[in-house]
């Protein structure tokens, strides 16, 4: 068997090429999706891309009332936490963009576009949808941001929004490969009179799969082991990266995800289904494994598990039979993944067999590197347990 790429840290290497070797009969194994098989996030990335393109099917009452429905009427009314204007204040001044977009014609799906007039109407409408965004992951829950993240696709069939998801996905992986993922500011327009007057927020922007683990996805298929993803990411999103011929993934037996309800004809609305999408996040996601796909193995455990996040730790540490945990460091704080990574560092000084296993990334240039540490977007190096060591 070829080996993997010298991209991979050499002790999870070599783990997981001895992993590849061992004997496989009706396995399988789970997979987080964002920041494990892919660098950068595919649901902020189709959010800035539906934001960018004003792909909507909503009247400006409709694009008010889906902003608004995580929030009581006392919160709308009350400060965002360190900053002197409301919720509503904000959301007031994004439907002023929207409903000038509205009237101009500039709001279509699957693609519509501001004009040169509106421009700096644009810039504040990105900033601060994205602002809201971020600020309600905050603030609220990130279950809360799960949900809001979905609204915009409301009045759209899944199988629009997984075709707007694998364009948007394209696009961005492109430039990614090209320039790599890019720590982006979006500050909206101190000219543009307001409510909330100029915010700014800043995350990494960018999207690419990560071709080392599509190469061991491959491997694995190819061994027999049946894959499976478990995101907090929407199912057509999911759907539309696993299946994106751009990133080379073999097939998945499924993915588990989160889902908006669907009106008769097929369109989504904005409430959820937790009846049959239950929420896969944190001990969602073990649900996820113990009621919808052990059941299909005997209730064997999966043989491996990969992910990035605190949200994967319940999935990952259920069972001791799971063969292979495998840990992808992104620099991200993490209090439960952090004691985990520990635990697996401790596990190769003592030289004990491996099982718990860290691979670190680049960040900078969207791919894996032979190391446990994380270089980030700001080209800071984080150790291998996550936490922040030094500018790289």
């Amino acid at each position: 068997m070829m080996p993997l790429s010298p991209r991979w840290y050499t002790r999870t290497k070599r783990a997981l090429e001895d992993f590849l070797q061992g004997s496989f009969q009706h396995d399988y194994a789970v997979f987080d999706f964002d920041n494990t098989i892919s660098i950068g996030d595919s649901q902020w990335t189709l959010y800035i891309g539906q934001c960018e393109r004003l792909a909507y099917r909503l009247t400006p009452e409709e694009f008010g009332a889906i902003l608004r429905q995580e929030f009581s009427k006392e919160t709308l009314k009350s400060p965002i936490p360190s900053f002197a204007f409301s919720w509503n204040d904000l959301i007031e001044d994004i439907l002023h963009c929207y409903r000038i977009f509205y009237d101009a014609g500039e709001i279509a799906f699957p693609r519509g576009k501001a004009s040169n007039d509106h421009a700096i109407e644009h810039q504040e409408f990105l900033s601060k949808m994205l602002f809201l965004l971020f600020e309600v992951e905050a603030h609220l829950s990130v279950e809360a941001a799960c949900r809001f993240i979905l609204y915009p696709f409301t009045h759209l069939r899944a199988e629009e929004v997984y075709s707007l998801a694998q364009s948007v996905h394209s696009e961005a992986a492109r430039e990614t490969r090209e320039k790599g993922l890019k720590h982006t500011v979006f500050t909206s327009p101190q000219s543009l009179p307001s409510r909330a007057g100029s915010v700014s927020v800043s995350l990494d922007q960018g999207f690419a799969v990560s071709e080392d683990i599509a190469e061991l996805l491959r491997r694995m298929s190819q061994r027999g082991i049946d894959l499976y993803c478990i995101s907090s990411s929407q199912e057509d999103t999911i759907r539309a990266a696993l299946e994106n011929p751009d990133f080379g993934l073999p097939k998945f037996q499924g993915a588990f995800t989160f889902n908006a309800l669907q009106d008769k004809e097929g369109h989504y609305i904005p409430s959820y289904d937790f009846v049959n999408h239950p929420a896969t996040f944190g001990t969602g996601k073990l649900e996820a494994i113990q009621k919808r796909i052990a059941p299909r193995y005997e209730n064997k455990a999966p043989v491996l598990v990969a992910g990035d996040s605190d949200s994967d730790v319940p999935m990952m540490t259920y069972d001791p039979s799971i063969r292979i945990i495998l840990m992808i460091n992104r620099g991200q704080k993490c209090d439960s993944l952090r004691s985990l990574k520990e635990a697996a560092l401790e596990e190769e000084r003592n030289h004990r067999d491996p099982r718990l296993l860290v691979q670190g990334r680049d960040t900078l240039r969207a791919e894996f590197w032979p190391r446990v540490e994380c270089r980030d977007s700001q080209n800071r190096l984080h150790a291998g347990n996550g936490d922040f060591e030094k500018e790289h």
